[in-house]
């Protein structure tokens, strides 16, 4: 079979977007959406499309990367486009709209030019500093451009089947329009010059593409079915394997105690809530009948005990850092606050545990979007003791 020159495009929707109660990413969330963005450099995809819920790691990534060594940022977070998002503070595209690729054909004496427009569907509140414009009216604004930079015009979306239709109607000069949308399986369809293909869910099946010149450029797509009739590939494999023993190696890191053996416990710095109540009784019984006390209780009503995002407050992890080599103390105890108390415990003093900013030290965990009702006349009332 001949090498044919081909790119490799994503319409979106490709990160794991499960947020905790306070729309946060979930830790195993940005576990499966680091191993994905490997894959994507390994393979690698030639471009992706940023969907409405591929934003909050997307986001979260970038501005780790900023203004460090870019030659070691993921290749893939290079090659994302969007031509809707919009960044609020900087008042323009987030993303470049639309990228350039070249493909090699034997047969030509230049290369051809393909343009690709990444377009994201529209929804109320995506992420916060960004906002997501009319994909329409981008498609209207951006094609032109687009056809002026390239032979070839594909349209990567994030939407409806019924925007995608308008897309092709309302924006002429797109020669394909792949439409990922989360609908059940749909059959191609033609609109005017635009092919619209729908890209098939659950990857078990790869869709194609193969432009044919002629008096007029022709476009043909099929459908690969991954089940079965294409083996397994090793690298794939290795890749998943390897996300499955990160995802256990995370939830086992958040999830150990806070002292694990005997051995531990001669070296632990943390003392516990009950060791206070020896000396600092009624100040133990005043925390005791708080919510502090039972703080990881509603972690369980709520499904989310598991979550790392929530399990650093509610289960009082030392320093709000799930990876501490102390482990969870399980609650929001005294050390929460005061510090770790073994030494204070074993040699009495005073001073210890005194808090200089009672606020900034609450706002560690009553932030504006986890306690977006906290307020810290009336809440530390109730814990002042």
């Amino acid at each position: 079979m001949p090498n044919i020159p081909a790119l490799l495009v994503d319409s979106g929707n490709f990160l794991n977007e499960e947020r905790s109660a306070h729309g946060e990413l979930k830790a195993d969330a940005r576990i499966q959406s680091e191993w994905v963005i490997k894959a994507y450099d390994q393979f690698p995809v030639d471009v992706a499309n940023v969907s409405a819920n591929d934003l909050p790691y997307v986001s979260q990534a970038l501005s780790q990367v900023k203004g460090t060594d870019s030659a070691r940022s993921p290749a893939i977070l290079k090659r994302i486009v969007s031509a809707n998002i919009v960044s609020e503070a900087a008042r323009r595209g987030a993303y470049p709209p639309f990228v350039v690729r070249e493909i090699t054909v034997n047969r030509r004496s230049k290369p051809v030019r393909v343009a690709i427009i990444g377009l994201a569907e529209t929804i109320a509140a995506p992420q916060a500093g960004v906002t997501i414009g009319d994909p329409i009216e981008a498609a209207k604004r951006i094609a032109p451009e687009a056809r002026r930079a390239a032979e070839v015009v594909v349209v990567l979306a994030h939407v409806k089947a019924d925007v995608a239709a308008r897309i092709a109607v309302e924006a002429p000069g797109i020669d394909v329009l792949i439409a990922g949308n989360g609908e059940l399986f749909t059959p191609p369809v033609r609109l005017r010059d635009t092919l619209i293909v729908f890209t098939p869910n659950e990857t078990r099946m790869i869709g194609e593409l193969r432009f044919y010149e002629g008096a007029k450029l022709s476009v043909k797509d099929r459908y690969i079915s991954l089940e079965g009739e294409v083996p397994e590939d090793t690298t794939a494999l290795e890749i998943i394997a390897a996300q499955h023993e990160a995802r256990k190696a995370g939830f086992a890191e958040f999830t150990k105690p806070a002292v694990r053996d005997a051995n531990e416990s001669k070296n632990s710095i943390f003392a516990g809530s009950q060791s206070c109540s020896k000396c600092h009784l009624a100040q133990y019984v005043k925390w005791a009948n708080t919510r502090h006390a039972l703080s990881s209780n509603s972690l369980a009503t709520k499904q989310n005990e598991l979550d790392a995002t929530c399990f650093s407050c509610h289960s009082g992890v030392p320093n709000q850092s799930i990876s501490s080599q102390q482990g969870a103390l399980g609650n929001v105890g005294c050390e929460i606050c005061h510090g770790s108390g073994m030494d204070h415990v074993s040699k009495p003093s005073k001073g210890y545990g005194r808090i200089s900013d009672v606020k900034a030290a609450c706002s560690a965990c009553h932030t504006a979007k986890t306690s977006p009702k906290f307020n810290f006349g009336t809440y530390s009332a109730q814990i002042k003791h």
